[in-house]
């Protein structure tokens, strides 16, 4: 996990009984624990179990850049909501860094 909660308010989400705002964990502090499960483990293949892998577009950019630069060759998924800021190029990096799916909340469009 990355992050928990949501930066939306929507009426009918189940996450606000839970998590009243949405936190993020540091992309370094995200990466240390990738490797640490790839170096423990041998696991490539993560799942990202946030509500929101990409509530915090600067981390999310962060942690790219990190597990590009550092060359882990993971695959990995995530959960996202429909922003403008998941341009092309984003898209793009996440791919180069991993990302082989993401599933989007059909609500947040």
């Amino acid at each position: 996990m990355g992050s928990r909660g949501c930066i939306n308010r929507c009426c009918y989400c189940g996450e606000q009984p839970y998590w009243k705002v949405y936190r993020f964990r540091r992309a370094g502090n995200v990466l240390r624990e990738l490797e640490h499960h790839i170096a423990t483990t041998g696991v490539r293949h993560f799942h990202f179990c946030d509500s929101l892998i990409n509530g915090n577009m600067r981390e999310l950019d962060a942690l790219l850049d990190l597990i590009i630069e550092r060359n882990l060759s993971i695959i990995w998924y995530g959960m996202a909501a429909i922003r403008k800021e998941m341009t092309f190029e984003v898209l793009e990096k996440m791919k180069r860094a991993g990302c082989l799916q993401i599933n989007y909340g059909v609500e947040s469009g």
